[in-house]
């Protein structure tokens, strides 16, 4: 059988609210309710939610005990009914998967002749909600009898798979003081390639580079960079962090992050080692070199990466408003735009925008009057795009 929960709370709520970038509530009623049975075990889940790439999200959590995704939209309605059942793992890690969906990763404990047998599982869900890869997952590696939890990382490879890192510590009676794996996966679920001595914590580029950890010792923590064929580009792995390691939740504390040219930068606390405390940072370029500062004319990136794909138009803010309201749109191609104001009885009050627009994101104000430029009544407002083909309409309140 598997392993179930240990720590059982009371059900309770669990809410969503989307914030703009200027910081309003965009979704009415206090937010979005997911379940009324959730379930928290006391412990976080390291990534609840990530980008559809709509303007909504993919959310993962506990409802009854039982492991499921949520998918809601920009406008904070539920797309996956009462949500997708999926494999229950430990520590998840959860990314997009660019087209929709999401891709997670976690442990798996699965008990067996012995005691609890450890495995890597991945499991992807698509853009409807279809749980792929199998009700399983994808094995990424098998560790056999749980002797420490192990630590599981996951970065995109911007081709729809993932890039799976694994950290835990081995069995040092037969000469192995850790166990590390990194491993990519397409995004049909299948491992395209696997290594060892190799993993951790994960950046990746936008070509499916990635780097992660290479070796753990008592001079330091070292990197190498992978190709997005699993081949080492540096020459000899790359000294990072020069300091005794005694603790290895040393090495969990460390971090790392993209420097956007190919790159990573760490950090890392460090109290009364070697005599120094505090927290550290330390850039490694895509060349291997530490400190080294690249032009960004010279770095193959994918250019503005938040161009829209889709038509959208979002829900205007404040919502009541008694002064001026923002309305945000976006459309994924150039075309002929409108976006006029309507009453309840749908007469038209004004039109705020008629002209060929590019692709690319748009805000618009309005001060609540008509196109006489007189003050409307207090009431229900109704704003529409209409995009080429595309039309919709959302509600607004306008209070004095």
């Amino acid at each position: 059988e598997d392993l179930e929960p240990y720590i059982y709370d009371p059900f309770d709520q669990l809410w969503v609210q989307r914030v703009s970038a200027d910081g309003y509530l965009m979704w009415p009623g206090g937010g979005v309710l997911i379940t009324d049975k959730f379930t928290s075990f006391n412990v976080a889940i390291s990534h609840p939610a990530v980008s559809d790439g709509e303007g909504g999200t993919i959310i993962q959590y506990y409802s009854e005990s039982i492991p499921k995704l949520q998918r809601i939209s920009s406008q904070g309605h539920l797309l996956w009914n009462d949500g997708r059942e999926i494999l229950r793992m430990g520590r998840p890690k959860m990314i997009p998967d660019g087209y929709g969906g999401a891709i997670r990763a976690g442990v798996r404990l699965v008990s067996g002749q012995g005691g609890y047998h450890q495995s890597i599982r991945a499991q992807r869900v698509a853009q409807n909600g279809e749980v792929l890869w199998g009700d399983e997952g994808v094995t990424i590696e098998d560790l056999g009898l749980r002797l420490y939890d192990a630590s599981v990382y996951l970065a995109k490879d911007y081709a729809g798979g993932a890039i799976v890192g694994l950290f835990r510590r081995g069995n040092e009676d037969k000469g192995i003081p850790w166990i590390r794996i990194v491993a990519r996966i397409s995004k049909e679920g299948d491992v395209l390639w696997k290594k060892n001595n190799i993993g951790g914590q994960i950046v990746t580029d936008a070509n499916g580079n990635s780097i992660s950890f290479v070796a753990i010792s008592d001079s330091g923590l070292f990197l190498q960079r992978l190709d997005s064929k699993g081949q080492e580009l540096w020459n000899a792995p790359v000294l990072f962090r020069k300091t005794v390691i005694r603790d290895p939740k040393v090495w969990w504390w460390t971090i790392m992050t993209t420097d956007c040219r190919g790159g990573v930068i760490t950090a890392w606390p460090e109290i009364g080692v070697n005599s120094r405390m505090g927290i550290f940072a330390q850039r490694v370029s895509r060349n291997g070199n530490l400190g080294e500062v690249l032009s960004p004319t010279s770095v193959s990136e994918p250019q503005n990466p938040t161009l829209p794909r889709v038509y959208l138009l979002h829900q205007s803010y404040p919502n009541p408003f008694n002064s001026q309201m923002v309305i945000k749109y976006q459309i994924p191609e150039s075309t002929g735009v409108k976006l006029l104001i309507f009453d309840i009885n749908g007469k038209e009050v004004i039109e705020l925008v008629n002209k060929r627009q590019g692709r690319g994101k748009y805000q618009v104000v309005w001060n609540g009057k008509d196109r006489r430029g007189g003050d409307v009544a207090s009431g229900i407002y109704l704003y529409q795009l209409r995009a080429g083909s595309f039309v919709q309409t959302k509600k607004a309140l306008f209070i004095k």
